[in-house]
Parts: C-alpha cells; sequence; structure tokens
C-alpha cells in the first residue's frame, strides 16, 4: 500500500500466497487517514518472471459520501491508439443518505500534465454515461489513469479511478526477400520477417505478406489472412518498370501491426506465347496438386501480367500475329 508514492504498512496481516480477495477496515486507530486516496499493487510472481497491477482506492471519513462505481469496461484489455475509435466506460452514482441530493459528476485524467494527452475525453467531463474515451488521440504502449468524481449537495465526494491501457505494434525486426533480383512468374521470391517481438501478452505473431508497384502504391495482397509462418515463398508478377516494393507486415493479438518493406527487381519474362502456355499449365497443375487456393489465384495473376506484357520490348502495345493472339485467346480460356 502507498500514499502520495511512499510505502505505508498500513495492512495488519500481509496477505498470503494465494489469495484471491484482500478483506480490510481503514480505522483512523491503524494509521488511515480520512480523504486520503491509497494505491493498492498486486504483484504475482511465478519463477523468475513477475506482473503488477494497481489500483487507487479513496478513504473518507464520511461514513455516507456518495459512491461512485465503473460499472462497465475491461480494463485488463489493452486499445490500440486508432483514429474515428472510441472506448465507452459505463458509470453510476448514488448516496446512502436519503437527504441528500446525488450527484455532480466530473471526469478527469489523473497526472494529466500534457498537452498531448488532451482530447482524451470524447464527452464533456460532466456528461452522463457512459463516458468515451477517444483512443485516436492517445499514445501507444501508454496507461492512462482516468478518474470520475461524485459529489452530492452537501459537499462529500468519492471517486472511482480506471486504468486505460493501449497498445503498441511489434518492433525490433527486419523484413528481407531473397533474392532482390529474379525473373516474372519463374524466380522463387522468399520472403522473412525476422526477430520482431511484442510484450509478453501480445502474443502470437501473425504475418501477412503483399507488393506495390511503386513505393507509395496500393498494396496487393499475396495471402488473404494472418500467416502462423514468418516465412513465405511466392512468385512475382511481371511489372512495367521492373521494380516491386514487397510488403511484410506483422500483426499481435489485438490487430496493431508493423509494416516493412523491401525493394526487388522483377526482369520481364521473354518467352513466347506457345511457351508461356505450357509454362502457365505446369505451374497451375502443381499448385492445384497442393489445394491451396490462394496459390493459384496468385499464379493466375502473375501469369496475366506476364501476358499482358509478352511479346513487347517496353511495356507498350504492338501487333500481334493471328496464331499469337489466338494463342492468348486460348490461354485465356484455360486461365479462366
Amino acid at each position: 500500500v502507498a500514499l502520495d508514492g511512499v510505502d505505508v504498512p498500513l495492512l495488519a496481516d500481509e496477505p498470503t500466497t494465494g489469495e484471491a480477495i484482500l478483506a480490510f477496515v481503514p480505522e483512523t486507530a491503524t494509521g488511515w487517514a480520512g480523504g486520503s486516496t491509497y494505491e493498492f499493487t498486486l504483484t504475482i510472481v511465478r519463477g523468475a518472471r513477475a506482473a503488477s497491477t494497481s489500483v487507487s482506492v479513496m478513504v473518507s471519513s464520511d461514513r455516507f459520501m456518495p459512491r461512485a462505481t465503473i460499472t462497465d469496461f475491461d480494463a485488463t484489455q489493452k486499445y490500440n491508439p486508432t483514429a474515428d475509435t472510441y472506448a465507452a466506460i459505463y458509470f453510476e452514482f448514488s448516496s446512502p443518505d436519503p437527504d441528500r441530493t446525488c450527484c455532480d459528476t466530473a471526469w478527469s485524467v489523473v497526472g494529466d500534465e500534457s498537452e498531448d494527452d488532451a482530447g482524451l475525453l470524447a464527452k464533456d467531463s460532466d456528461a452522463a454515461s457512459p463516458m468515451l474515451i477517444n483512443l485516436g488521440n492517445t499514445r501507444a504502449n501508454t496507461v492512462y489513469k482516468l478518474k470520475l468524481e461524485a459529489v452530492d449537495s452537501i459537499g462529500s465526494s468519492s471517486s472511482a479511478v480506471v486504468s486505460l491501457t493501449t497498445n503498441g505494434p511489434p518492433t525490433s525486426g527486419i523484413f528481407v526477400v531473397s533474392p532482390a533480383k529474379g525473373s516474372a512468374l519463374t524466380t522463387d521470391f522468399q520472403f522473412a520477417l525476422a526477430h520482431w517481438s511484442d510484450d509478453a501478452d501480445d502474443y502470437p505473431l501473425t504475418y501477412t505478406y503483399g507488393y506495390r508497384f511503386s513505393a507509395t502504391g496500393e498494396l496487393t495482397p499475396l495471402v488473404a489472412d494472418q500467416y502462423a509462418s514468418a516465412w513465405f515463398v511466392t512468385t512475382l508478377p511481371q511489372a512495367k518498370d521492373v521494380n516491386l516494393t514487397c510488403v511484410g507486415r506483422v500483426f499481435d493479438r489485438y490487430m496493431s501491426y508493423a509494416e516493412a518493406s523491401f525493394p526487388v527487381t522483377v526482369v520481364e519474362l521473354q518467352i513466347s506465347t506457345e511457351d508461356l502456355t505450357s509454362l502457365s499449365g505446369d505451374l497451375l497443375s502443381t499448385a492445384s496438386d497442393t489445394g491451396n487456393g490462394e496459390q493459384t489465384l496468385g499464379l493466375v495473376a502473375n501469369i496475366a501480367s506476364v501476358l499482358d506484357l509478352s511479346g513487347t520490348s517496353d511495356g507498350n502495345a504492338t501487333e500481334r500475329s493471328a496464331e499469337d493472339l489466338a494463342a492468348q485467346t486460348a490461354l485465356v480460356d484455360n486461365l479462366m
């Protein structure tokens, strides 16, 4: 137990390991001070690992003080600092004295001395339940303490404090694609997201992969959902300027993600339509045998990119023979 940041020995009997409930009576004879807020800290130890959580309790000298209560809010969850997203804290208040009018309420951010914390409350501080917290105005990996105070008609007050913990994306990792140069459709590019880490309770990590035709272009996903593997192998499509930006994303269990990119060069595959038809048939047959629908659809897109540029030297349209056009039509039919 701490008062103003200083440990105070106010619990007559130290709680023993395994007890789920701490019960006590705060009496002035044992050193408790009315009108003071105490911080109780619970520490759980297992082997060499430990975790702590704290809660604030106000001790009043008024036995009929009003009651401010948080009725619905999950303080164990982490919240992503996402724009246009809000967390709702439901609360209620009451007075045990029927002769008192209850209550005026006000919310505040405890220890709010930073302009960065401005705008956390999405409603007026005295608004009715629920209070909304603007998650877009929070910072990653931060614990906010939010205080609800209730004051009755004679000025007696009580408060309740709740903690809101924000999440942050995985960090400290690398993203590598090998080789850095290859041919469209025929080169296996290996994507590796390595050494990414996060808080212990944010695991497991999952991964997605994709590419952009320019560094700031639209992301084309290579997988439809998060993968459990940090390693991925794929072919890549043909690009008109031969440069692609490969993208890897690392997600934690709360769906916060970090993104990394790696530039690669994908040279044009010089191949006739007839040979492309034969090659695509072999590749699609192999992909179909694995039962991997995503891989098959990706191959179709890559084959189409080569077909779009085949027979050209600079990606511009050129006149094609009737036989070449017939072969292309047959290939498109086969892909469909």
